[in-house]
Formats: structure tokens, sequence, C-alpha cells
């Protein structure tokens, strides 16, 4: 279903309400929604067309499910400062913007800070005294049991620990909303082999879709369901997760082909492919499915069940419960899940701490099973080498630490912190000046990438001055890496600010003008 060919770039539009993929495509062949000719012109999200694209479509459906007549109460679940809030206290009668905006009590000066930050980072006028800005975690809401007519959340459900987790959610969502109350969310949706299941992103496939959401008692989804995505419009083109969005130059012109330079859409994440999956759940009067009854594979459950366990540092049985899996390799799964399995097998055999001789020969074993090329899982990777420096196995360390540093589907944050980790190892086996070179490469990269030179030359800081040596020579070698940086980053500005291709091109243009 997912691998159709497209009869073009671009799709025709759906009809909303429904179930349907995230496509930067419709964002042309729609006409402009209520919620889009109400946001300033200038309003920089307008340029991230993922985000967009998931306000367009909450706030559309909002509108044909019958809940902007004023007479509503909605709530958004880790709303950050979302701009839906203020759009639909403009035609609610009260909204509820809940989030985890910060752990102090609620009477701490930061926490009221956080909350008037919300407020103020409305990019439009809205009557303030219909939103209460709340903290609070999404699996409890602390508010009354159907005292909501919709909820909404923008690919924030699951940024929970486990699918327990969300199914937590979809049980509180359940409790807050009267019946026939709507339901409106975007989440992540796996497009490769699933699942993508780690703590904080845990993504909907189409199975788990049909074994979750389908088997919502108390939800009945709305509209047609279609799996279709786009792969064909350039917006949609898998991004590279170190690199941020392409944010246009703010030019009259710019806007012609911006979202044709760069994918939005879908990112690399671990050795999976993510993209945003939208869907609208009616309550209806039926009960909830305990999580014991879904009908998941057995896998899934052990998988869960082992997370828990882990976060919690109770890991009794982990090990024997997840051990059939990890013994059979990719097999039977897919190899992200295997990935998965064994990064919360490891971790609790380190809990209980193993003889580091088997421990090794796991991590041994586990090394011959990672995917060829760039694209690697690195919040796996980064106990994996953690563990095998632990060991004393340092080169393998090394050489894991290389393969996390290098994957597309690091975050550039994470790069910069394996970068020092890198280091460490590579002292340890008298390699700090190689090491140090390929990070300045690292780094020069990050740069081209988009990432702002501070955050570089802070990650980059963090790196020169995290091994403990000390001498003559280190000292010189960190003046020559230093002015390899220097160089770097000089070299990036000027072909920011004068490319000589543009140069180059300009001048041939005026020439054409001038004959």
């Amino acid at each position: 279903m997912l691998s159709h060919v497209n009869e073009g770039v671009l799709m025709p539009a759906k009809q909303r309400p429904c179930v349907c993929l995230g496509d930067v495509g419709e964002l042309t062949v729609r006409a402009p929604s209520r919620f889009s000719r109400c946001m300033p012109a200038e309003y920089v999200q307008r340029h991230d067309f993922r985000k967009w694209w998931e306000w367009e479509f909450i706030a559309e459906c909002a509108d044909l499910c019958g809940c902007l007549d004023g007479t509503q109460r909605g709530v958004g679940l880790g709303v950050g400062h979302d701009p839906l809030t203020f759009y639909f206290a403009r035609h609610c009668q009260s909204v509820l913007a809940t989030d985890l905006f910060s752990k102090e009590p609620a009477s701490s000066p930061s926490l009221v800070d956080d909350m008037n930050a919300v407020h103020a980072s409305s990019p439009i006028e809205y009557p303030r005294e219909k939103v209460e800005v709340k903290n609070a975690d999404m699996r409890r809401l602390e508010v009354p049991d159907g005292s909501m007519d919709f909820a909404w959340c923008c690919s924030n459900i699951g940024h929970v620990p486990t699918l327990k987790d969300l199914w937590e959610v979809f049980r509180e969502l359940g409790r807050v909303l009267r019946i026939g109350g709507h339901a409106i969310l975007t989440t992540e949706f796996c497009l490769t082999r699933p699942p993508y299941l780690l703590p904080g992103v845990n993504a909907l496939d189409l199975q788990l879709f049909e074994q979750i959401i389908m088997a919502l008692g108390g939800f009945e989804v709305v509209g047609n369901v279609d799996f279709a995505f786009n792969w064909a419009h350039p917006g949609n083109a898998v991004k590279p997760r170190r690199y941020p969005s392409p944010f246009m130059m703010h030019t009259p012109h710019g806007a012609l082909m911006e979202s044709f330079r760069s994918g939005q859409m879908a990112s690399a994440v671990g050795i999976s492919i993510l993209a945003p999956i939208a869907c609208v759940l009616k309550r209806r009067n039926a009960a909830f499915p305990d999580w014991q009854d879904l009908d998941l594979p057995r896998v899934i459950r052990d998988y869960t069940e082992a997370v828990l366990a882990v976060q919690a540092r109770k890991v009794a049985g982990v090990c024997s419960r997840l051990e059939t899996y990890v013994e059979k390799g990719p097999g039977e799964n897919s190899l992200q899940l295997y990935t998965l399995l064994f990064r919360y097998y490891i971790e609790a055999m380190a809990i209980e701490k193993h003889p580091r001789p088997l421990i090794l020969r796991k991590l041994e074993s586990f090394l011959e099973h990672l995917p060829a090329g760039d694209l690697q899982d690195a919040d796996c990777l980064d106990l994996v080498a953690y563990l095998l420096s632990e060991c004393n196995d340092y080169a393998n360390s090394a050489r894991v630490y290389r393969l996390a540093l290098a994957s597309p589907s690091t975050t550039s944050e994470h790069a910069m912190r394996l970068s020092v980790d890198y280091l460490k190892v590579m002292t340890r086996l008298g390699k700090w000046e190689e090491a140090g070179e390929y990070v300045v490469e690292l780094y020069r990269d990050l740069l081209i990438g988009g990432i702002g030179e501070q955050a570089v030359r802070h990650g980059w800081n963090k790196f020169v001055n995290s091994s403990g040596h000390s001498g003559v020579r280190r000292a010189a070698l960190k003046s020559k890496l230093k002015r390899s940086m220097d160089q770097a980053c000089a070299e990036f500005r000027q072909a920011v600010l004068v490319p000589s291709t543009w140069t180059g091109a300009m001048s041939e243009c005026l020439s054409m003008f001038n004959r």
C-alpha cells in the first residue's frame, strides 16, 4: 500500500476529516484554510511545512466537526507554543492548553514565567481570558470527566515512554471528552519496516494502527483511511535528522521554489523513516478495552515491559524475557526492532552486573548484524560503544562511535556529545590526533548543513577540552585543531555571505541584460 506509483507530484487533496499521511503537496492543491488566512503572512512557522500541514489539518477538521462554533470547550495536549491554542480561543468558549512546561511546583516563579511566555508567543490577537495554560501530563490531565468537547495534539502523543503509555493517553482522552466529542491528532508513522518504538518516539504503523487505534472501543475513526504517501514530491523527501529544516530566505522570489528545495515531511530516525499521520476520532458510548486485552504481538508486549522495567531500574526477568529475540537475530523481526530489543537487553545485563566477558560476547555478536552503510541507530550504538569501552574493547568502541557520528539520523546535538566520547576512546588508543582531524570534518559538515556557528563552537570547545592529558605536544595539537576549526568557520561565513557561484551567475545574468 505504501509502495504505490504516484500519478504525479501533486496528488489530489484528500477529503477531510480522514486518516492520512502528511503531504507538502497538499499545501499547494488545497485552498488556504481559515487558520492559514488568520496567521500573519510573515509568521516564520509558515516555512516549516510539516508543522504547517499538521496545524492546517487539525484546524480545518475542527471546523468541519463543528468544534469552532463559539460554544465548544477544547483541550490541547503537549501544546508548547502551538498557535492553534490562540486560533481556537477566537472560535471557542474556552481553551485549556496543557504541557509539561516545568517540573517546578505550581506556585514557583519560573513556572509562572513559562506560562506567561506561552501567552506572549501568540502571533495573533486573541481573547486571553478564554485560555487557561496548565502544567499537566497528557496521561493525567486532572479535569472532570466529559468536560471537554474536543481535544487536539500535534505530534506529541507519541512522546511517551512506551506504547502502554500511549494507550493511557487515549484512555485519558476518552475520559475527558463528552460522548460525541472529537480528538484531532497527528503523530509519527513508520514508513519503513516497523516498528520504531524508542521512548519519546513511539511511531504507529499499519499493524499498530489496526491493533490500537481501530481497537479503541470508546472511539470511532472518522472519514476514510488512506495510508498512501506521496514519495514523489521533493518536499516529502527524507530529511537527515542531523540538519535543521531549510527555512527559506525571506525574499519575494524565495517562496517560488521553497517547497521543492528539500524534504521536511519525512525524517530518518534510527534506521527507520518516519512521517506524520493525522486522524480524527469521535467519542462514543462504549468501554475502552484494557491494555492487556489489546491484540498486540508477543514481541511488542515483551519489549514494552522491558523498557518500563529498565527505566525503573527493576530489571529482574528482563534478560530472560528478551533473550530469545536477541539470540535469533533480526531474522523474524525487522532490523530496527532487533536493534531496539538488543539495546534494552544489554542495558539490563549491565544493570544486573553480568560478567564483563559475557557482556562483551553479546556485544560482539550484535556487531555482526549492524547494517551496511551510513544509516545507523545512534540511540542504540551510543550505549553499545560505551559498554564496549567498559569491557576494554576500545578498538570496536571507537568504530561504533564513528558509525554513530556519521549517521544522517543522528541529531546534531547528539553527534556533538558523541564526539567527546569518541575522543576519549581514541585517546586510550593513542589516536587523539586522528580523532581530532575527523571531528573537524564532522563539525565542518554541521556548519554547512545549517547548524549555527555558536552551537557548533560550543560543542567544539567541549570536544577539545575533554581530554585529561596535557603537555607541549598536546597543546600544539589543540592549537592546530583550533586553527582548522577557525578556518572552517571562516569558510562557512564567506560562503554564506558571498557564494562564488551566485556571483558568477549574477554577472552572467547582468551581462545578458546589458547586451
